[in-house]
């Protein structure tokens, strides 16, 4: 490592590896930022340390688009659980393939995510269902793509989490973005809602 180039020593590994991932097996390198920012509303009081996952987990977080519809839960949860790599602990490898299984839309019962849940304390298993819950919201709304994103936003005050819709932004609150909107709400033990947002239409 010594002998390397000081932009690569000082490269954090795990996101340098999230990274590799996201430009070898995603569809859009430009989505990972914007879906960081996307889900900040709704971990507000995280630690720095909760934060770094939470931004590998949206640079995964499309691993598993080219993969069969019905394995890719699998598939990207055992990818990541079992990458190859340095620069975090059992605990957090577990914590990242669960909420990457879950932004499949697993069943929450599957066999195969026992030695994720045996990892993790109760704390990090709600994050990861949260996590895993908007990141799935957010491909249901945006297909994968910035700028549909771009035209929605989310909001957590009063016991109400808020999905916001942009008017004329190509994005509509169709049933599965309602039955996910709904999910996501239930995890975090608040009422779902979706609205267009006057304000951000520019009316």
């Amino acid at each position: 490592m010594r002998r390397m180039p000081p932009e690569i020593r000082l490269q954090d590994p795990l996101m340098a590896a999230a990274r590799e991932m996201a430009t070898r097996l995603g569809r859009d390198t430009a989505l990972p930022p914007a879906l960081l920012q996307w889900t900040a509303p709704l971990f507000a009081t995280e630690t720095v340390e909760w934060q770094r996952l939470r931004e590998a987990a949206c640079w995964m977080s499309d691993i598993g688009s080219h993969d069969h519809p019905e394995f890719r839960a699998e598939q990207a949860f055992l990818r990541v659980l079992r990458q190859p790599g340095i620069g975090l602990d059992h605990q957090a490898r577990a914590f990242l393939a669960l909420a990457l299984a879950l932004r499949y839309e697993v069943d929450a019962d599957a066999t195969f995510l026992s030695p994720a849940r045996t990892l993790l304390d109760a704390q990090a298993v709600a994050r990861a269902e949260v996590l895993g819950a908007a990141l799935r919201l957010a491909y249901t709304l945006s297909a994968g793509t910035r700028a549909l994103l771009a035209g929605t936003q989310l909001r957590v005050q009063g016991g109400r989490l808020t999905l916001m819709l942009r008017e004329n932004s190509g994005v509509f609150a169709g049933e599965s973005v309602i039955r996910r909107l709904d999910r996501l709400a239930q995890t975090m033990g608040l009422d779902a809602v979706a609205e267009a947002d006057v304000a951000y239409s520019g009316k």
